[in-house]
């Protein structure tokens, strides 16, 4: 018994070990608990793993490794696995959600420079580097857990509410005299859609080439809707 015991050990912390190769190899790296325990760290080789994996292909064992932390330490920093995935989304859509607002909302430029600077930083995000797939986390993993999870759900909505509502705020500055301020929300919402949906043709392969065709044509849509003038006028 003790025998069996100590040989599936050993075959757990094979398998563990291999998996940290594997991760090592496509780009995420195993992340050892340094003496000051930095939990965004922690997180953020979770989201990697998740985005890969997704949150059912991912076990407990696999998190173990790819962090670095013994079982119990992780459960104490995180909860279980449903409680890391949480906690994932919520960092990981909150570091989205600011880094948009940054660049909207830089000082000078005007309107359209701006929106070239999201889509920019959006298709670096989500086209393949290496073995990592394309896409984004938070459309292409975290979304397909809000039917189950209204935690999720909620921490979603409120990362759309907030993007629709930041580049509603940067359409209005060249919204022309005369048209109606519900025109600038929605161009704001094509807006974000047209860049979440380049989330999913990344993941089915699209390259970064095409991606960015497909954002030049929606700037030409909108430049034809509120006039180049406007979207080229500086702050």
């Amino acid at each position: 018994m003790r025998a069996a015991r100590q040989g599936k050990a050993r075959q757990d912390k094979a398998r563990q070990g291999k998996l940290a190769s594997e991760l090592t190899r496509q780009g995420v790296r195993r992340r050892g608990r340094p003496p000051a325990f930095n939990a965004e760290a922690a997180l953020n080789a979770a989201i990697q793993l998740f985005w890969q994996r997704g949150f059912a292909a991912t076990s407990l064992d696999d998190l173990v490794a790819v962090t670095g932390m013994e079982r119990p330490s992780l459960y104490r920093a995180f909860g279980d696995k449903r409680e890391i995935f949480r906690k994932a989304v919520r960092q990981h859509s909150a570091h989205i959600v600011g880094s948009f607002k940054l660049l909207l909302n830089a000082p000078g430029g005007n309107v359209i420079a701006r929106l070239n600077r999201i889509f920019d930083l959006a298709i670096s995000l989500y086209e393949r580097k290496g073995e990592r797939p394309g896409g984004c986390f938070i459309v292409t993993a975290a979304s397909l857990e809000t039917t189950d999870d209204p935690e999720i759900s909620s921490v979603l909505s409120a990362f759309y509410h907030d993007i629709d509502q930041a580049l509603t705020d940067c359409l209005e500055e060249s919204r022309p005299r005369g048209l109606p301020k519900r025109v600038s929300r929605d161009l704001a919402l094509v807006t974000a859609t047209v860049i979440f949906s380049l989330a999913i043709r990344a993941r089915a392969g699209a390259s970064a080439q095409e991606l960015r065709a497909i954002a030049l044509g929606h700037m030409t849509f909108l430049k034809y809707r509120l006039g180049d003038a406007e979207l080229t006028r500086s702050r």
